[in-house]
């Protein structure tokens, strides 16, 4: 799987948070091996993995979401959103998610992926139910061995502090965040 990760102002993999990354991964059951790729058209590095499917173990990993990328199809939602009554995009960037714990499901159950969200500077753990929709070769394109995934989760949004419209019961405090992907095999 290949997994593109925000490296600000990285100069190459000798970059001490590269080592340590590549050096957490490296040596886990199931990957065979860690290293940077520079594949992207735009330059953007991207830390690359060798994972084997039939081990369904993932211990550690970290998504960055850019705050501002929020997109509604309405400008005026998108603004406010991005305002201090809920993101505050200025102050607050970037939303990280660090896995902490996965729990590996089967075709019956679905799996947990445990971690910590931060959002608004404040930090509190999640925990996401995941589901692993399909293994196989991509049907057209590509044709490499593909993993379909889903996973969900419902916070309390007062809970980092976004409580704009709460107290007076205008806009709900449960959010409920759900995520789609596909990552490839490289070889």
């Amino acid at each position: 799987m290949k997994i593109p990760v925000i490296l600000p102002q990285v100069p190459d993999e000798k970059d001490a948070c590269i080592n340590r990354i590549i050096d957490k991964l490296s040596g886990r059951e199931g990957i065979d091996s860690v290293h940077i790729s520079d594949e992207k058209p735009d330059g953007i590095p991207q830390l690359c993995f060798h994972y084997d499917p039939d081990a369904r173990e993932f211990t550690a990993g970290r998504v960055e979401i850019q705050a501002g990328s929020i997109f509604t199809n309405l400008i005026a939602r998108d603004n406010h959103l991005r305002g201090r009554d809920f993101l505050n995009t200025r102050r607050n960037p970037v939303i990280v998610f660090e896995a902490t714990d996965y729990v590996s499901g089967n075709d019956a159950v679905p799996g947990t992926l445990a971690g910590n969200l931060t959002l608004l500077g404040q930090t509190h753990p999640v925990v996401l139910e995941v589901t692993i929709n399909k293994q196989a070769k991509y049907p057209f394109g590509h044709r490499r061995e593909t993993l379909g995934i889903s996973a969900h989760t419902t916070i309390t949004r007062s809970q980092w502090g976004m409580d704009y419209g709460v107290a007076d019961n205008l806009v709900g405090d449960e959010v409920t965040l759900r995520f789609e992907f596909e990552a490839f095999r490289l070889l």
